[in-house]
């Protein structure tokens, strides 16, 4: 899931309990987007765990760092906010922060 040409920057980790982290270092938001769907791709098919067919699903929140935290905290809040997005949107969805932030500013703009 490489965006850099070292392999070596890229980290993916256990967050707590269903969530899980991935840093990628110099990736941009079209490189962001291809990978969340190749990983969304690669969780849709059911598999057989002991016998029983499995569906699972992902939602994923993305934050792109510097444009929405210049710190950890901020970026996996960030982060968090949109995943929580993408799961009231279905099954099997994304959403980037930056994208929620301009929506949301810009309807307050037009409430304005």
């Amino acid at each position: 899931m490489a965006c850099a040409s070292s392999k070596r920057s890229d980290l993916l980790g256990r967050l707590a309990g269903d969530e899980f982290v991935a840093v990628l270092p110099n990736c941009g938001v079209r490189q962001a987007k291809s990978i969340v769907e190749r990983l969304l791709a690669a969780t849709a098919p059911p598999v057989v765990v002991g016998g029983a067919l499995i569906h699972a699903s992902a939602s994923v929140g993305i934050a792109m760092y510097p444009a929405d935290g210049r710190d950890v905290l901020t970026l996996l809040r960030q982060a968090d906010i949109a995943m929580y997005h993408a799961k009231a949107e279905g099954r099997g969805r994304f959403s980037f922060s930056r994208f929620l932030l301009q929506t949301a500013n810009g309807a307050c703009r037009r409430a304005i």
